[in-house]
């Protein structure tokens, strides 16, 4: 599979600047933000869309855990994934769910986050990145 991202993103940027105040284009872009490079953009967007969209769809919070996650921004991430609800996880949900849970220190009362440091956003990077050049 071969993905444009580049152009992807592109587009995303040309619907967001005709409709700044549409959350349902915010929702599917916060999806694919750590994708185009930019996970810590994908985090910040999440308030503004539930700003815009305070009542948004539960599925919403997947790709809102997804981007706090990618950002390494963890107890926001599991937040997010609580709130998705179990028939509403799928593998990357549940992944990035137990994940979070443990860098966020959730699993042991906090310890593991005090352990491991604030070097996930990096990893997370550097796994974006590499999807990305299989794919291209």
């Amino acid at each position: 599979m071969r993905g444009d991202f580049a152009r992807a993103e592109a587009e995303y940027e040309a619907a967001l600047r005709m409709a700044p105040n549409a959350a349902e284009i915010l929702i599917f872009y916060i999806g694919w933000a750590s994708t185009f490079g930019k996970p810590e953009r994908g985090a910040d967007l999440v308030e503004r869309a539930i700003q815009l969209d305070p009542n948004y769809p539960g599925w919403a919070n997947r790709p809102f855990g997804l981007a706090y996650f990618m950002a390494g921004r963890y107890p926001e991430a599991v937040t997010m994934f609580e709130r998705l609800g179990i028939e509403r996880h799928n593998r990357w949900s549940w992944a990035a769910h137990a994940g979070g849970a443990g860098r966020s220190g959730a699993a042991d009362g906090g310890g593991s986050a005090r352990r491991t440091g604030d070097g996930g956003a990096s990893r997370s990077q550097h796994r974006v990145d590499s999807e990305r050049t299989r794919l291209e």
